[in-house]
């Protein structure tokens, strides 16, 4: 294939559609993930919807990846290898090289269920004017095991019913991102025409991707587990949550911002109800998403700029860190607050102990007394 043409954001499409393509191009980043690789390619080969194809994209894995990757390379299945260059720069390369009419994202640590396709396929059928499909999902360990009981079960399941009560999706995302996944979306070429690939965000380029995804329009939801997503100690879930709240504020911060100034979130969600449900889930307040925003159009509203200016990355970070200070200092106050009214209370209890005892003893004395 010649020619080809230029995807937003930088990437170049080499896998033009011709009249043999499949029609469903799977995109495999994959990095560090030999015990993993295996089981998420046999999970594509196992799909009752056969017509796929394979893009498994290496991004200077330090382990076996690479050489397993290799070693599974053929028919349907591509393999391609980069030097380390984040999970966003391998999707964009697999998705360079896509030529279906629908892409899937599959990480190289998760799997699909074997009708994974043939379901939302047919429901993205049933909706023509849907561009993104997503699942309910099941949460497995390290050794492909589903996870039953646990914190993330716990979180799931709130999750999910929270958007049930709700009916927002986006709004409901942003909460919690019960999709959980980049592996979760699978969507037509269309989308990837009107919105261009993934970001380089190290935390959030599933949400950013999604949220703009959203602002176009609606998607199809199956509640069904469609997807099994791989709970371990190197997956970016549990990375954001405990070593990097403060980096993964500040992406989702961007993303917000930028989603405000493009102004068609408006259409599914109120800015008041954004503000709330950031400030109930994350502590992330208002002055926070403004400063963003504030950056965002004092350079022209170009989103790119959060990777390329670190000066105004750092001051974006302070801004994040001063929310972070202050919610401390208030979580502090509520907690002095609470001891206080705790030891109160046992003060009060005492209190009442020595006057009973001494209501006690007056008694005592009175009736010696009356004997006397």
């Amino acid at each position: 294939m010649t020619g080809g043409t230029t995807l937003t954001g930088g990437a170049r499409r080499t896998g033009d559609r011709t009249s043999d393509s499949p029609a469903v191009s799977v995109v495999m980043p994959a990095y560090n993930h030999e015990k993993f690789i295996i089981p998420a390619v046999e999970s594509v080969r196992d799909q009752s919807f056969k017509n796929w194809e394979l893009l498994i994209v290496d991004d200077g894995s330090t382990d076996e990846t690479g050489s397993k990757a290799d070693g599974l390379s053929g028919g349907p299945i591509r393999v391609f290898h980069q030097e380390n260059s984040g999970t966003a720069s391998a999707l964009n390369r697999g998705l360079a090289e896509a030529r279906g009419q629908y892409i899937a994202i599959l990480n190289s640590d998760d799997a699909y269920h074997p009708k994974r396709f043939e379901r939302l396929i047919e429901a993205m059928n049933g909706n023509p004017g849907a561009l993104l499909a997503l699942s309910t999902v099941r949460l497995i360990d390290g050794q492909g095991e589903q996870i039953v009981a646990g914190r993330e079960v716990k979180w799931l399941a709130a999750a999910r019913e929270f958007y049930r009560n709700s009916g927002n999706f986006f709004l409901s995302v942003l909460r919690d991102n019960f999709t959980c996944t980049s592996s979760n979306f699978l969507f037509r070429r269309e989308l990837l025409d009107r919105i261009g690939p993934f970001r380089d965000f190290r935390y959030a380029n599933d949400l950013d991707f999604l949220f703009r995804a959203l602002s176009i329009a609606p998607p199809v939801f199956a509640d069904e587990e469609l997807l099994s997503y791989r709970i371990h100690e190197a997956n970016t879930l549990r990375e954001r949550k405990r070593k990097r709240k403060k980096e993964f504020l500040l992406e989702l911060a961007w993303i917000v911002a930028v989603q405000l100034e493009k102004r068609r979130i408006y259409e599914i969600a109120a800015p008041r109800d954004i503000f709330a449900v950031l400030d109930a889930t994350y502590g992330l307040r208002m002055e926070a998403i403004l400063f963003c925003l504030m950056e965002l159009r004092r350079n022209n509203g170009n989103a790119e700029i959060l990777f390329t200016d670190r000066e105004m990355r750092a001051d974006c970070l302070r801004v994040i860190d001063r929310t972070l200070e202050r919610n401390r200092f208030i979580s502090n106050l509520h907690a002095g607050g609470r001891k206080l009214l705790s030891d109160n209370k046992k003060l009060l209890n005492e209190n009442k102990k020595i006057f009973e005892l001494l209501q006690k003893r007056d008694g005592e004395c009175l009736l010696l007394s009356e004997k006397a």
